[in-house]
């Protein structure tokens, strides 16, 4: 039974004008769902085109709040940032840094922290 989904069924999103390298980055690596936006969406919008997206791309003036992230029935990965530049009412810390991943396989115990 495979682990994850073929990266042609996994959905992207990218926001507020992310940059072209970014692109290039996920279709050369075998991504062919990329949705691509100029601007931060508002909360209603993001909600709504958040719905079946797997990864998402943004940069500082999108506000991932608990209610949308809710909305995100299918999210595995979005951009986090230190508390320590958190902004100011956002609920959920955001960035253009990478992510550190550990593959984890299911019958190996959770990483501590």
């Amino acid at each position: 039974m495979p682990l994850s989904l073929p990266k042609q069924k996994i959905r992207v999103l990218l926001l507020e004008g992310v940059n072209d390298s970014a692109v290039r980055m996920f279709e050369a690596n075998g991504y062919t769902e990329i949705e691509r936006l100029p601007k931060a969406l508002g909360s209603a919008e993001l909600k709504r085109m958040l719905s079946g997206v797997h990864m998402l791309g943004i940069r500082s003036r999108t506000h991932l709040t608990e209610e949308v992230l809710q909305a995100a029935d299918r999210l595995m990965a979005a951009p986090t940032r230190s508390s320590s530049t958190r902004r100011a009412g956002s609920a959920f810390p955001c960035s253009t840094r990478p992510i550190r991943t550990r593959a984890v396989s299911p019958s190996s115990p959770l990483p501590r922290s």
